[in-house]
């Protein structure tokens, strides 16, 4: 693994040694208080996913379809 300090966050990049062409991981890190804030996965292929946990709301009210596989394949109007 690796890991930086970039604007006051703390980067920490992980891999598989054994198979470093699958991808790596990198976790972001605030300084104060140190808490986990995003991390990116890059695939074999360059791709990356990024998971920001700043921008997640909290107390809110979630609609019960929100989270429903039922719900948005009918709001898509697929067949089950």
């Amino acid at each position: 693994f690796d890991h930086s300090e970039i604007e006051g966050m703390t980067h920490v990049v992980a891999l598989d040694k054994k198979h470093p062409d699958y991808g790596t991981i990198e976790l972001i890190f605030s300084e104060n208080p140190v808490a986990l804030t995003k991390w990116i996965i890059t695939d074999d292929m360059g791709s990356q996913t990024t998971v920001d946990l700043a921008t997640l709301w909290r107390d809110g009210v979630y609609p019960e379809d929100m989270f429903s596989i039922d719900a948005e394949t009918a709001r898509r109007g697929l067949k089950n």
